[in-house]
């Protein structure tokens, strides 16, 4: 973050840089997915007579939630791999504009032409 906002554009990273830096963290964090612990207080069905409530089986629940994001964790792969091929493609010669003019404190900028 720091690099991010150094005063010499020449020492920030570029956009493509904080891409593949945010896309590699989203990888590292799906390699370590938390886990779910056995427990017994997760059991069977009980009865009991004074209760209001009835205590209930949660494997159920739990597988569902445990397919649910496995769901969304590769739904979220996709997407990031979507995320890299786009970033990767675009053109940022905004930083080979800012080395080759020399720093000053101006900003480099580009019209970009879109089609309304």
């Amino acid at each position: 973050m720091k690099e991010c906002w150094n005063p010499d554009p020449k020492k920030r990273p570029t956009a493509t840089d904080i891409g593949l830096k945010i896309y590699r963290l989203w990888l590292d964090e799906g390699k370590n997915p938390c886990k779910i612990v056995k427990s017994q207080d997760i059991g069977p069905i009980t009865n009991n007579p004074g209760a209001i409530y009835k205590s209930r089986h949660l494997s159920k629940m739990v597988k569902s939630a445990e397919s649910t994001r496995t769901l969304g964790f590769n739904n979220t792969i996709k997407k990031l791999n979507y995320l890299k091929i786009k970033i990767l493609s675009f053109k940022f010669d905004i930083d080979e504009n800012v080395n080759s003019i020399g720093f000053n404190s101006d900003y480099v900028t580009r019209e970009i032409e879109f089609d309304i």
